[in-house]
């Protein structure tokens, strides 16, 4: 489609829908991935898919939560 191309509203809607259910369906992916414990190479793989589709970018690719990420004294919570 190009840039300035209109569109109907059913169109709209239908390209609204799609684009809800690709969504859907990565959170859907994480939420898996989280569930299962899978390794943090398949974390990784997905977080790279999602930096690919222009869905997350992290200027400095450090996470600095605000309370500590768990309770064993990781590095991340120690820094």
């Amino acid at each position: 489609m190009k840039k300035n191309e209109e569109i109907t509203i059913q169109e709209y809607q239908e390209i609204k829908n799609k684009r809800i259910e690709e969504l859907e369906d990565y959170i859907y992916e994480i939420c898996d991935i989280i569930y299962m414990q899978c390794p943090l190479e398949q974390q990784d793989a997905w977080l790279k898919g999602m930096r690919q589709r222009k869905l997350y970018d992290s200027e400095d690719g450090e996470f600095i939560p605000e309370k500590p990420c768990c309770r064993n004294g990781c590095e991340k919570c120690e820094q």
